[in-house]
């Protein structure tokens, strides 16, 4: 298909997927707007070229005024707030008249205010905790993610778990595009030179065990603080690595003082994409604690330079690691097992070794984001085809 007029992208620009999707759009199409509400800051995800739409947020009743009208009900207020957003984001789209529009996550997030608009051709995305646990938890959130997948013309989603997921909610199959990520392999190597940063550490002799996940009850970071005192009766040169902020920060570096291993854990909060190699390659293994995920770009970061990784026993990191050949899969909140396959690691460097090799090539074979986003077009490709049918 030959250039399109207009693509409209609906999400908050905070994610280093946020600048490869629309980068990739600019690509191919012209006049690409991203369209976000104003509150919602952007910071540095918006690639030179592409017109940004900040939208203003309703003016709401103070809140007690709104809480009483609610029957002081928290959802019923989330619920006003939520349709008011999605009624300014329609008019935003009428005024516009885009030849396709995209927006991610279904649940009372943008892909919701897309579907709500009535707009067609319409690609939605699928991520994770949208399709996996928010439905799950929430009547209300089980019924905005039916709507729009019942509304979207295309889906794309990041791994096999998630597809079953829509699939479950009562998304056609055959409208459904699985899209694995994919990282910069030019960018993430073993070849990443982190020497400073471990010797700023005071860590040149130590080995260094490394999460990269936000501080967000999802990820379930305490559990591999809580598996720290264990490791060092065993292992007394590692350290670890804790990146990531988010909410649970400051409970974390608590957590880490009651245990008596602050010395051992350096916490340097969210580090820019484009210096998170050097830190992976001062690490030795990988660990990630998730309850749940789609395909993490965090483990294929980790992945592609050469680290063994620890991870929890769930389906998204199944796709990605055999457990006992590329890594180890773990019960996921059980801090003693963990403990255990590190452990195991750390004293056992042909493993390790062997583990690296395999995982760069499995990152090079499958997780190459130039050889990936061929699927994003192919899916952008049929929203078009499909957008005049809205009975998928």
């Amino acid at each position: 298909m030959a250039k399109t007029t207009k693509i409209a992208y609906a999400n908050i620009p905070e994610s280093i997927y946020d600048l490869r999707f629309l980068e990739a759009l600019k690509e191919e199409y012209e006049n690409i707007f991203l369209i976000f509400f104003e509150k919602q800051k952007a910071k540095t995800f918006i690639p030179n070229g592409v017109k940004t739409v900040r939208l203003k947020d309703p003016f709401l009743l103070p809140i007690p005024l709104l809480l009483r009208l609610a029957g002081r009900n928290i959802e019923v207020g989330w619920i006003l707030k939520t349709l008011f957003r999605a009624l300014i984001f329609k008019r935003c789209i009428k005024k516009l008249e885009p030849d396709l529009l995209i927006g991610h996550w279904l649940t009372g997030h943008y892909a919701f205010y897309c579907a709500l608009s009535g707009f067609h051709p319409l690609l939605v995305g699928a991520w994770g905790t949208d399709v996996l646990i928010e439905p799950k938890k929430s009547w209300i959130f089980n019924l905005l993610a039916r709507y729009t997948l019942k509304k979207a013309d295309t889906v794309i989603v990041s791994a096999d778990v998630l597809k079953d997921a829509v699939i479950e909610l009562g998304c056609n199959e055959k409208k459904v595009w699985v899209f694995p990520w994919g990282i910069d392999l030019d960018k993430f190597s073993p070849f990443s030179d982190g020497s400073k940063i471990k010797q700023k550490l005071g860590w040149t002799h130590n080995q260094i065990v490394i999460s990269t996940r936000n501080h967000y009850q999802t990820y379930g970071v305490e559990h591999l603080i809580k598996a720290i005192p264990s490791i060092i009766r065993e292992a007394p040169q590692a350290r670890f690595l804790i990146l990531g902020d988010g909410i649970l920060t400051e409970g974390f570096r608590e957590m880490a003082k009651r245990l008596g291993v602050e010395d051992c854990v350096s916490f340097p909060g969210k580090v820019p994409n484009d210096e998170l190699s050097r830190y992976l390659s001062i690490a030795d293994v990988y660990v990630s604690t998730s309850h749940s995920d789609g395909t993490s770009a965090s483990l294929l970061e980790s992945m592609a330079c050469g680290l063994p990784c620890v991870v929890t026993d769930i389906p998204a990191n199944k796709e990605w690691i055999q457990n006992g050949v590329n890594g180890y899969l773990v019960p996921p909140k059980d801090s003693k097992i963990l403990a255990d396959r590190i452990i195991h690691l750390l004293q056992n460097d042909k493993i390790r070794q062997g583990m690296s090799a395999r995982n760069v090539g499995v990152s090079k074979a499958r997780a190459d984001w130039k050889n990936n986003v061929k699927i994003f077009y192919e899916a952008v490709q049929s929203s078009f085809r499909a957008g005049g049918d809205d009975k998928k």
